[in-house]
C-alpha cells in the first residue's frame, strides 16, 4: 500500500514539473466588454476541487487589450473572476472554468450576468454602514461601504454569475448596537432582505468589576470572517445571527503597556450572556520537556508562568513582561537546586519530587498580591486521534490545540493511501525553530504514533482559524511518509501543500458558514 502511494506520488510530481514546463498562452475575448481595463480587477484563481473546497490563487501575470486577456497558464483549470465597486453597485461575476492545453490557445467566452436591485426590510433605528459580498468557494470578500448620503437602509445592486452561490454580509446599528448579519443571495426573495431582529442572537458581554485595575479596556469579536474592537468600559451588546464567535479583551494597566487575554470561545443563542476578566491567578507550569539537541532528544525543565482570570481567560504569555510580573522556580526549603541542565525523563515528573519547588511570583503593577505558588500537576487530554499532557490551567488551549489538529488530520488523511496510526500523541517541545519529528509506534510494534510539536504554538495559536505550522507537516510522518531521497521528498511536499491549501481552504469558506461550529470540548 505505502509502494503504491509512492508511486503515485512522484506521478504527482512529474505532472507537476510538466505543467511547469509547458506553459500556455490563453488569450480569452469577453464579447460585448471593451472597458475591462479601466473598471474591472482581475483574479486567475487555480481550482483545485477537494471535496467541497476550492483554494484560490491570484495570478499576476496577464495584459489586458480592450476586451482581451491573455495570461500564460500552466496546465489545468483556471477562471477569470471580475470585481468592482461604485458608489451604488457591486459586480463580482467570473468566467466558466478554462482548461489551457499545452499549446497556445484562445478562448471567445460570453459573460453571462444576472442583476439583483436589493432592498431592505428591517425595522426602526437600523442603519447599514457596509455590505460584503463573496463566492462560497472563495474567501475573498468585496466590500461596498454606504455613501453618508444615502438613506440608511440603501442596499447596492449586485451583477453576478447566474450559476455561483454568494454569501451576503450586512454590517448595521440597530438602536446604535452593532448588528452583523449572514445570509446568501439565493434566500433573498424578489430582492428584498428581511432582517428580523428578533430571530438573531443577542450577545451581552460585560467586563467583572474585580478586574485588576486599568485605565482602558477593549474587546475584540471574532466573527470569522472580520474581527470588531469594541469599548469594553461599558457592556459590550451584539445582534448576530453567527452561532460561533471568539472574544479577547485587551487592558490598558497602570504602566501603560496594554495586555491581552485570551481566546473565549463564544456558542452563541438568543440571549447569550457572559462575564469576561476578574481577579487574577497565576500557575506555575513547570516539567522536563523534550528538546532535540545533536540528533537526540535531553530533557531540559521548561517553565512558563500561566495567568489566567476568572471567567479562564489566560494572559498572552508574550505579555508578562510587559505587565511587570515576575516569577522564580526554587526549593521550598531551599536546600534543591532547581537543575540547570538536562534531566532524566523519569525522575522529574516523579510527583514526591516535583513537590519539593514551588514558584515565587511578584508584580510591580498590582494585577494580583505576591505570592509562592505550587508546581501544577501534569494532566491528559484526549480526542479521537490526539492525545496530549498539560497542566489544568491551559485545558481550554489544549482542547482547542487538537479540535485543530482533528482538522488537520480530516484533510491530510484522504490524500495518502496509508491508513495512518490509531492515535497520534503529541510531545510539546521547547525547540523554538519548529518541529522535531513525527512516526508511527507500530515500527515498535506499538499501535500509536506521536509527533514533537513546538510549545510556542501551543500558547500563541489560540484562535481556531490559525493553523498550526508544522502540524501537518509531522501527521503525514505518522502516517509513514518520510523524506527520503530527493524524489520522496519531492512527493513528500507536494502531499503536505495540497494537505496545508485543504486547511487554508477551509478557513476561508465552510469556517466562514454562519452555522458553523467548531468540534471544541466545552468543558
Amino acid at each position: 500500500m505505502i509502494l503504491n502511494a509512492s508511486a503515485k506520488l512522484l506521478a504527482m510530481v512529474a505532472f507537476l514539473l510538466a505543467s511547469i514546463a509547458h506553459a500556455a498562452d490563453l488569450t480569452v475575448t469577453i464579447p460585448g466588454h471593451t472597458d475591462l481595463a479601466d473598471i474591472w480587477s482581475y483574479q486567475l484563481p487555480f481550482s483545485e476541487p477537494y471535496r467541497t473546497y476550492d483554494l484560490s490563487t491570484e495570478f499576476k501575470a496577464f495584459t489586458v487589450d480592450q476586451n482581451k486577456i491573455t495570461a500564460q497558464l500552466p496546465d489545468g483549470k483556471y477562471a477569470l473572476v471580475f470585481n468592482r465597486v461604485t458608489e451604488d453597485s457591486i459586480l463580482s461575476v467570473r468566467t466558466p472554468l478554462l482548461t489551457p492545453s499545452r499549446q497556445t490557445r484562445s478562448e471567445n467566452i460570453p459573460l453571462k450576468t444576472k442583476q439583483v436591485s436589493l432592498t431592505l426590510n428591517a425595522p426602526a433605528n437600523f442603519t447599514v454602514e457596509s455590505l460584503v459580498l463573496r463566492a462560497h468557494d472563495d474567501g475573498k470578500q468585496i466590500r461596498w461601504i454606504r455613501p453618508s448620503h444615502a438613506s440608511p437602509t440603501t442596499l447596492p445592486t449586485l451583477t453576478v454569475s447566474p450559476k455561483i452561490k454568494y454569501q451576503l454580509i450586512i454590517n448595521a446599528t440597530y438602536n446604535n448596537t452593532p448588528l452583523i448579519y449572514y445570509t446568501q443571495l439565493s434566500q433573498i426573495r424578489n430582492g428584498t432582505l428581511v432582517i428580523q431582529t428578533s430571530k438573531l442572537n443577542r450577545i451581552t458581554i460585560t467586563l467583572d468589576p474585580e478586574t485588576p485595575p486599568h485605565t482602558e479596556a477593549t474587546l475584540n469579536l471574532n466573527l470569522m470572517d472580520q474581527i470588531r474592537t469594541l469599548n469594553f468600559n461599558d457592556p459590550v451588546v451584539v445582534y448576530t445571527n453567527r452561532r460561533y464567535l471568539e472574544a479577547t479583551y485587551n487592558l490598558k494597566i497602570s504602566n501603560q503597556n496594554t495586555i491581552t487575554f485570551g481566546v473565549k470561545s463564544i456558542f452563541a443563542s438568543r440571549n447569550t450572556n457572559l462575564t469576561l476578566g476578574g481577579p487574577l491567578k497565576p500557575h506555575a507550569w513547570v516539567e522536563a520537556m523534550k528538546k532535540k539537541h545533536k540528533g537526540k532528544y535531553i530533557y531540559p525543565i521548561y517553565q512558563q508562568l500561566i495567568v489566567r482570570d476568572k471567567s479562564g481567560l489566560i494572559l498572552n504569555p508574550a505579555d508578562l513582561q510587559l505587565s511587570g510580573i515576575q516569577y522564580e522556580v526554587g526549593s521550598k526549603t531551599g536546600k534543591l537546586n532547581l537543575p540547570s541542565t538536562e534531566v532524566q525523563p523519569d525522575h522529574w515528573p516523579n510527583e514526591k519530587f516535583v513537590r519539593q519547588f514551588a514558584c515565587a511570583v511578584k508584580t510591580t503593577t498590582n494585577l494580583f498580591p505576591d505570592a509562592v505558588i505550587p508546581i501544577e500537576k501534569i494532566n491528559t487530554y484526549r480526542t479521537r486521534h490526539f492525545e496530549i499532557h498539560v497542566p489544568a490551567c491551559v485545558a481550554t488551549l489544549a482542547r482547542m490545540y487538537m479540535a485543530k489538529a482533528e482538522v488537520a488530520y480530516t484533510h491530510s488523511k484522504p490524500i495518502t493511501d496509508y491508513p495512518g496510526s490509531g492515535n497520534i500523541r503529541i510531545y510539546l517541545i521547547t525547540n523554538k525553530s519548529g518541529a522535531k519529528g513525527g512516526w508511527r509506534g507500530k515500527r515498535k510494534g506499538k499501535k500509536n504514533g506521536h509527533i514533537s510539536m513546538p510549545e510556542k504554538h501551543f500558547l500563541l495559536n489560540r484562535d481556531y482559524q490559525s493553523r498550526i505550522n508544522h502540524l501537518q507537516h509531522e501527521i503525514l510522518h505518522t502516517y509513514g511518509h518520510g523524506h527520503g531521497n530527493p524524489a520522496d521528498q519531492a512527493a513528500f511536499k507536494i502531499i503536505e501543500d495540497q494537505s496545508i491549501n485543504h486547511w487554508k481552504a477551509y478557513a476561508k469558506t465552510a469556517v466562514l458558514d454562519p452555522n458553523f461550529i467548531p468540534k471544541l470540548q466545552r468543558r
